[in-house]
């Protein structure tokens, strides 16, 4: 396939389908942020502080020491959640604007219910 077909075909997916113009819209808004320098270097200090843990389970296991499943598995899930978020920058998009609303949603209510008027 050639690249002129590949940009007819895209254009023709854009124009029949507004969710795939809405979805490229968004990927050319935050794509820019997998090569960003703070990305980045979040990255490596997820990276780096997961080869630590690593390393002190590691040591741990040569002393003698038991390791503590349950510990493992939380960072574990941690180092994978931080790591997945940082490669993938639109679900920090999203994720951003998810807490945005709940924090509006519970700034409104604690307002409505008098425990929070900052303007009285």
């Amino acid at each position: 396939m050639r690249n002129t077909d590949i940009e007819e075909f895209a254009a023709e997916l854009v124009k029949s389908d507004p969710s795939v113009s809405k979805a490229i819209d968004y990927e050319r808004k935050v794509g820019h942020l997998r090569d960003d320098q703070g990305f980045q270097f979040l990255k490596r200090r997820i990276l780096e502080q997961r080869d630590r843990f690593l390393l002190g389970i590691a040591k741990g296991l040569l002393a003698g020491r038991k390791a503590d499943p349950e510990e493992i598995a939380r960072m574990r899930g941690f180092y994978e959640g931080a790591l997945y978020i940082i490669e993938r920058p639109e679900k920090a998009a999203e994720s951003l604007e998810q807490l945005a609303r709940k924090a509006i949603l519970e700034a409104s209510r604690e307002e409505e219910e008098g425990e929070y008027a900052p303007f009285q």
